[in-house]
């Protein structure tokens, strides 16, 4: 059982009205730059020196390259798969493979159009499962309230991290991949010979379940005033100017409804948390510009939040439906919208001077 549903949403997830989440201040305007549509699922993207844009849709299994005034061409298709998690680099394309079996990999496209496999991410994490130790959910509910739980829509009560793997984002940096795995809540590094190492497990939400939230939530009322830990999933990650990683996480399938995204700041030598913003709302995207100003998108609020360097207090920068991959290069904003759209017009590539 997948719990990490982004990857599998559905039209009745996007239905699900967000519990709990005040309007975002409006955002300023400013002119939107079309460069791309007609993408399905558009979840990644990198924007290459070039002004040509690398882009994933997902759900297709399709990796695409889009050029100024030209229609997407596709360089890669997965059979009974998903293509995601895309970042470039000196003329290299990185980029990963769910297939539906669940082997999961980190590949790499070069200036020749040649595939090779950089390594295999759902072998390290069956291995490692680098968040096994973690217990997730409610801890210690009497068994006749565990059995009210609605496991369906929610999972077990309680759980400790299942071996599971689904990258989500990649970064590059000094001969290393970057990896943020949803599924394994970490963030993993490869380097050039293909070896996967654990940079960090993401700290998980925490969070009280209210009388109001049980109710909306629709929770057996024997959960009131519990603590429920949930999964961090991260979405994105990016090198900061300094060298550290910003990396969002959704917050499990709770974070869907209710503001448990984060956007974390870590030592990518050590794993160490060094900054931490809370309270974004199913936050998938990041950018970072070289003053070190974050952009953040929040998918299912449709909005793309501002956060100014050395700040901890983010703002709306603008309000586009579904936004999901943000990238930032020569002063402008770049982003995915209309990500999940699932009928003509599909999601879209637009940018603002930022």
């Amino acid at each position: 059982m997948h719990r990490h549903t982004i990857a599998l949403l559905a039209a009745a997830a996007l239905a699900v009205p967000l519990v709990g989440t005040a309007a975002p201040a409006t955002a300023r305007p400013a002119a939107e730059r079309p460069f791309a549509k007609g993408l399905i699922t558009p979840l990644s993207m990198a924007v290459t020196p070039a002004g040509n844009v690398w882009v994933s849709e997902n759900f297709v299994g399709n990796l695409a390259r889009v050029r100024p005034g030209k229609d997407p061409k596709v360089f890669v298709h997965v059979k009974k798969g998903e293509v995601g998690a895309v970042s470039y680099r000196q003329h290299v394309v990185t980029f990963a493979v769910t297939k539906n079996s669940g082997r999961t990999t980190i590949k790499q496209l070069d200036q020749d159009a040649q595939v090779t496999t950089l390594a295999n991410i759902s072998d390290f994490e069956a291995a490692e499962n680098p968040d096994a130790s973690t217990t997730y959910g409610v801890s210690g509910l009497a068994e006749e309230c565990a059995a009210q739980w609605p496991t369906a829509d929610f999972g077990p009560p309680s759980y400790t991290g299942i071996v599971e793997s689904h990258p989500y984002a990649t970064a590059q940096a000094g001969g290393i991949v970057y990896v943020a795995d949803a599924a394994a809540n970490a963030i993993f590094s490869v380097t050039g010979d293909g070896t996967v190492d654990t940079v960090a497990v993401l700290p998980p939400p925490e969070f009280v379940l209210s009388q109001e939230l049980v109710t909306q939530l629709g929770l057996p009322d024997c959960v009131v005033g519990e603590t429920y830990v949930g999964e961090p999933v991260p979405t994105d990650v990016e090198v900061g100017p300094d060298g550290s990683l910003w990396v969002t996480t959704l917050g499990g399938g709770f974070g869907e409804q209710i503001p448990l995204g984060h956007l974390f700041t870590l030592d990518p030598d050590t794993g160490d948390v060094t900054g931490d913003v809370a309270d974004f709302v199913t936050p998938v995207g990041v950018a970072v510009t070289p003053e070190g100003d974050a952009y953040v998108s929040q998918l299912f609020a449709n909005t793309v939040m501002q956060l100014p360097a050395g700040s901890d207090t983010a703002s709306a920068f603008k309000e586009p439906t579904m936004p999901a991959a943000l990238e930032y290069r020569g002063g402008q904003l770049w982003a995915s919208t209309n990500a999940l759209a699932e009928a003509p017009p599909f999601g879209k590539i637009v940018s603002w001077v930022a």
